[in-house]
């Protein structure tokens, strides 16, 4: 186990069809971050730590801050 405040998340399907509505309508451009987005936003992450610019620029999605390490 990585520690308690960190527990794995697998994609599902409902995260594919949200991701693809989010895309659609013009939320973020890449769809595959925004399957990661919102399988996290499903978990009920309350942050999404990454070094991906464009991430950090959006700085929000949903109920997540998206911030540097």
């Amino acid at each position: 186990m990585l520690s308690d405040e960190i527990t794995p998340q697998y994609i599902t399907h409902i995260d594919f069809h949200n991701a693809k509505e989010y895309f659609f309508n013009d939320v973020f451009e890449d769809f595959e971050d925004l399957l990661i987005l919102s399988g996290a936003s499903r978990a009920n992450s309350s942050q999404f730590i990454t070094n991906d610019k464009k991430l950090l620029k959006l700085g929000y999605f949903q109920n997540i801050t998206i911030v540097a390490p």
